[in-house]
């Protein structure tokens, strides 16, 4: 297990279809990888379509970075992506005590 206590968990959450450009603007910034997981959210307002609510999609991009890099990931997401554009974005950013990496390969299982 590998002690992360400047690394930080980054969840940028997007309007279904933006995604890929959150992803692509936290790279822009420094991040290494991600993760993109599709969402359903509530929000604050619901709509209703012949009185079935219907709830938004999202999308939610994943990152673990510094915090140097979170934060400027996050100033790029707000300035291209933020809530005043069509992806309105949102970003929270997390503590990570700890990232325990598992090998899933088949090797890993032949060696059992």
């Amino acid at each position: 297990m590998e002690n992360t206590n400047s690394m930080k968990a980054l969840f940028i959450i997007v309007n279904m279809g933006f995604g890929s450009n959150a992803m692509e603007i936290a790279y822009e910034e420094g991040a290494e990888s991600a993760v993109i997981i599709n969402a359903i959210g509530t929000g604050m307002v619901r709509k209703s379509l012949t009185g079935i609510p219907v709830e938004s999609k999202k999308e939610i991009v994943l990152c673990i970075a510094s915090e140097d890099v979170a934060r400027k990931v996050v100033a790029a997401i707000k300035e291209k992506a933020g809530v005043d554009s069509p992806a309105h974005g949102i970003c929270l950013i997390l503590p990570v005590g700890q990232i325990t990496p598992f090998n899933t390969g088949l090797s890993q299982v032949e060696k059992e």
